[in-house]
């Protein structure tokens, strides 16, 4: 049986790329989702997963890059990329796109060249 979904959001400044490193700023967690506030760095995108979850979403507010990923990264630091794109303004998975990330794995998201804010929303479902 599902339980409920847990949301993080990262958002970057004008002019810088998500690099997959992790966020700088204190989370702000409230309404559902853990928020961390603007930053010029982030993409490492991390539940501290002690469980299996099932991502049900991954939301892109890009600009001006080049080329974006999301890749899975394990603990080995082996990467699996997920998804990516070139020059697109917005990003959606919904439910049908659902993979899993296993305990201790995490999100890397990255772009290359963005010149707008940019955000990124990873929303995972763990199962009972």
């Amino acid at each position: 049986m599902a339980t409920g979904i847990l949301t993080i959001q990262q958002s970057i400044s004008a002019g810088s790329d998500f690099d997959g490193t992790p966020p700088t700023g204190a989370v702000v967690r409230g309404s559902g989702i853990w928020k961390y506030p603007e930053d010029v760095v982030g993409g490492l995108i991390d539940f501290a997963l002690t469980a299996p979850h099932a991502v049900r979403s991954v939301e892109l507010k890009l600009g001006g890059q080049s080329a974006w990923t999301v890749h899975k990264k394990d603990l080995d630091g082996r990467e699996l990329l997920v998804i990516c794109g070139t020059t697109e303004n917005d990003f959606l998975t919904t439910e049908a796109d659902s993979f899993i990330l296993t305990d201790g794995q995490v999100l890397v998201v990255r772009t290359t060249g963005a010149n707008a804010a940019l955000m990124a929303r990873v929303s995972v479902q763990a199962y009972r």
